[in-house]
């Protein structure tokens, strides 16, 4: 994630470990219990952010990403 992005995330949750930090990007490690939690969290970056490791856990949030794009996500602004 870009730096800014990290200090914003760490911020917001002390029991976020960054990895390494750089100029331009850091690299944050964080335990996940819920994965569409992750994928509400990681969109709030927009494009600042990406699923690095373990591979498992970024193929799962491309084909998210690609629901997205294809409509099969449900907007939960429009459910009652």
């Amino acid at each position: 994630m870009d730096t800014p992005a990290a200090a914003v995330a760490t911020a917001g949750d002390p029991g976020l470990e960054v990895l390494r930090e750089g100029p331009s990007a850091s690299t944050v490690a964080l335990s996940v219990r819920n994965p569409e939690g992750l994928w509400s969290w990681l969109l709030s970056f927009l494009d600042r952010a990406e699923v690095l490791e373990p591979p498992e856990m970024r193929d799962a949030y491309c084909r998210h990403l690609e629901s997205i794009v294809a409509g099969s996500v449900p907007d939960p602004a429009s459910t009652p």
